[in-house]
């Protein structure tokens, strides 16, 4: 799955050129500045997924990203520029640091794309102690707290959230369910479907499942794959259709909204018409980072 994500895509060379004011002491990122981080050593978290920890200029200092929205990382790779968007799926408040998890696309493995992810194949093999730049924050999406958004600068208030990823689409949404677990006054419901080709495609599954168990009055997960490769696999297999929507996720309405992120065709084919066949108004109520 290499086609290009709402978050995760190529951007204009423009985004990582900018001045490279320092950030402030404590808050790390601005919309118009470029910082330099350094790769910590890495952790595998599975055989093409890798959670890379990135040290923040000072220790005493937080990346400062708003919930939902993403950072570009740069790098130059074959003497060109490249950017790629991510979500961290650290804390907001975690103080000198900050982790992504990215999945590795190797050169050769998809027919579709034989050179593979140019940003993930770069950073996998970068020596511990490189210096990577970020800017930031981007996006037009960002969770305020206890249910209340801001897109493109607007309020917008839900008391449940259903929330469709497809692939590394899980991290900005990862992002909003911990920011909502984390906060005891938030008791926004939250309806996970989340797609992907295999079991072992699924990112950051031992989270989502803990979360699942200790907040089962808050936070329902449930997974589809396209095939299953394990014997005893409880959750769907083929693809996301309004079935299992009706099943998951709750019925449109003025406090329900959507959150979607993952490959375009999976937003133009699954997640827009089946929504619309649950009485979501896709205009307002759907929100795609």
């Amino acid at each position: 799955m290499l086609e290009d994500y709402r978050i995760g895509e190529l951007v204009d060379s423009t985004a990582c050129t900018s001045d490279s004011n320092a950030s402030s002491p404590n808050n790390s990122v601005h919309g118009a500045s470029n910082m330099p981080l350094t790769r910590l050593a890495p952790e595998s978290l599975s055989h093409d997924v890798r959670l890379f920890r990135f040290a923040l200029p000072s220790e005493d200092q937080v990346l400062g990203l708003p919930v939902g929205k993403h950072i570009f990382l740069c790098a130059t790779i074959d003497e060109k520029l490249c950017m790629r968007a991510y979500t961290p799926t650290s804390t907001i408040d975690v103080v000198g640091y900050f982790d992504l998890v990215i999945k590795i696309y190797l050169k050769g493995v998809h027919p579709k794309f034989p050179n593979g992810g140019l940003m993930s194949q770069h950073l996998d093999s970068l020596p511990l102690g490189s210096i990577v730049d970020v800017k930031g924050p981007l996006g037009h999406i960002e969770y305020t707290g206890t249910g209340n958004f801001l897109v493109h600068g607007k309020p917008k208030f839900a008391k449940r959230l259903t929330m469709l990823a497809g692939g590394t689409g899980i991290t900005p949404i990862y992002q909003v369910i911990q920011a909502i677990l984390k906060d005891p006054e938030d008791d926004t419901e939250m309806y996970v479907v989340y797609a992907n080709r295999t079991e072992d495609d699924i990112l950051l599954r031992d989270e989502l499942d803990s979360w699942a168990k200790q907040h089962g009055d808050r936070l329902k997960v449930w997974y589809v794959v396209q095939e299953s490769i394990k014997e005893g696999w409880q959750y769907s297999v083929g693809f996301v259709t309004e079935s299992i929507l009706r099943e998951r996720v709750p019925e449109g309405s003025d406090d329900t909204l959507a959150l979607a992120c993952g490959p375009p065709p999976m937003i133009q084919f699954a997640v827009q018409p089946n929504l619309e066949k649950l009485n979501y108004d896709i205009k307002n109520s759907l929100l795609v980072f």
